[in-house]
């Protein structure tokens, strides 16, 4: 009730509510394809619309376009807003490590972790957010520790100056430890998937990787496409990883057409986003001046949402102060905290507190940007 009247007060002062709206949305680094997030924002859109009081209607996923989408219809009283979104999920560069060993993967983790300490990385998130420092440190910690475990457990009988033959028994144990519970302690705390996480981030900052280098070249032709469909309103939505990439495609793209969004409502939206990830590293200057394209760029209002009680925030000033890019003639300051959201367990997919906020922001009637005011 308190959020519908919130609404309706904003409402009550907005501009002429949008007819078309273009939404480009880029996931997090979730196990999840295009055709997951749809079923995701489908349920999420219905909680919306009961939240918020609106009559929400979700059309059927389309793949056979550049891009994965789908059309959302939403009415408020006689208030009608049709909204065509986009996914441009990176699920195969999700999915590609999962088809490595245990140990692969784990040696891959462990050498990503590196280059982000040689790069800087760790010192920039525990300045800039100490939280979020210990969240990159977590799970080689975590894997660290029960690796060394295993290891005292075979060599107790040496430790403890016992006979060789106890090596019989803890040899095996520390096997059993090894088989039967690191498996399922690494996939209770996702270790392995956050050890993927750290390989792509290094790979976005460094821009050396093919693989991910083609993947995001195609991703930005589709981009392209989208952003030609003629609508009101263009939103351009992230969450987590997702983040740097929009960061990067959206920033590639005003690099290639300066006027990309001359004369256009542009929303570019983040919700708890992690662009620092990838940024704060020294090789990432290209994803640095992509950034400070959309941070300078007139036409596009740019609203960070970070949930100040989210244990893994990235930044309480907003990712441009964060990296010292200043935003002239922007109507909004780019860092908008609440304390109402939070992601404890959308690392594994699970959490769909921000397929529910996109779902009331993506589909709802909206007014200007610029009348928004600061939580």
């Amino acid at each position: 009730m308190r959020l519908k009247q919130a609404r309706d007060a904003r409402c009550a002062d907005s501009s002429t509510p949008l007819k078309t709206r273009v939404v480009l949305h880029f996931p997090g680094f979730e196990p999840l394809d295009s055709r997951d997030h749809h079923a995701r924002y489908k349920r999420s859109a219905a909680q919306s619309g009961r939240t918020w009081g609106l009559d929400v209607a979700v059309g059927e996923f389309v793949q056979d376009r550049p891009s994965a989408c789908f059309d959302v219809s939403c009415q408020d009283g006689l208030h009608v807003t049709k909204s065509r979104i986009y996914i441009l999920d990176h699920f195969s560069l999700v999915a590609a490590p999962t088809e490595k060993s245990i140990w692969k993967q784990t040696l891959s983790g462990y050498i990503s972790a590196a280059r982000v300490v040689w790069e800087g990385g760790m010192v920039s998130y525990l300045r800039h957010a100490w939280r979020f420092g210990l969240f990159f440190l977590f799970p080689f910690l975590l894997m660290t520790s029960v690796v060394a475990v295993c290891a005292l457990t075979a060599l107790l009988p040496a430790l403890l100056y016992s006979e060789p033959l106890n090596y019989l028994w803890s040899l095996p144990c520390a096997l059993a430890l090894l088989k039967f519970v690191l498996p399922p302690l690494l996939e209770k705390f996702h270790t392995l998937h956050l050890f993927a996480d750290w390989t792509l981030a290094i790979a976005i900052a460094r821009l050396g990787n093919r693989e991910v280098n083609s993947w995001m070249v195609t991703c930005r032709a589709n981009a392209r496409e989208a952003l030609k469909e003629a609508a009101d309103e263009y939103v351009i939505s992230s969450h987590s990883m997702g983040s740097a990439i929009a960061a990067y495609v959206i920033g590639t793209l005003l690099y290639e057409d300066p006027d990309l969004f001359r004369g256009k409502r542009v929303v570019f939206v983040t919700l708890g986003g992690a662009i620092l990830q990838c940024s704060l590293m020294k090789s990432a200057t290209t994803l640095r001046t992509c950034v400070g394209r959309i941070a300078r760029a007139e036409d596009v209002f740019w609203l960070e949402i970070q949930c100040l009680t989210d244990s893994i925030i990235s930044t309480r000033a907003g990712s441009s102060v964060s990296l010292g890019i200043p935003m002239p003639n922007k109507p909004l300051s780019n860092s908008f905290a609440s304390r109402g959201l939070s992601r404890s367990s959308v690392i594994a997919g699970s959490s769909e507190t921000f397929s529910e906020f996109i779902g009331s922001m993506c589909s709802a009637p909206t007014e200007d940007p610029t009348s928004t005011s600061r939580s």
